[in-house]
């Protein structure tokens, strides 16, 4: 089934985000980020505009060939809103802007 390969996917695409070794794309939507493949691009789409987190795979036409949404059950609810929460942070590069607004205050307070 396809469902049980989404739910796959969407695990692995966390764990692999997570370690740093997926990059995340801002698009032109609003709380929507994008990584691609050789033959396909994935899209995680959430925030609070929307009632639960999608995911969905495209092929290089940009036709919409499959997705995930949160409306499946709890569980796909959940890593969706970890994936969303963790493509949200690289795409943005949340880590680095964290990093050096600590480094400038532990700075500033040594003088």
């Amino acid at each position: 089934m396809a469902e049980h390969r989404l739910y796959e996917i969407a695990g692995l695409l966390l764990e692999r985000t997570e370690s740093g070794d997926i990059k995340w794309e801002k698009t032109a939507t609003k709380d929507e980020f994008q990584t691609s493949f050789a033959k396909y691009s994935l899209v995680i789409k959430g925030g609070s505009t929307r009632a639960s987190p999608e995911l969905q795979l495209f092929d290089e036409d940009r036709d919409l060939i499959e997705e995930l949404t949160g409306a499946r059950g709890i569980p796909s609810i959940e890593i969706l809103h970890l994936l969303f929460e963790c493509a949200r942070r690289r795409a943005l590069g949340a880590d680095k802007a964290l990093d050096e607004i600590l480094e400038a205050l532990r700075t500033t307070r040594k003088k």
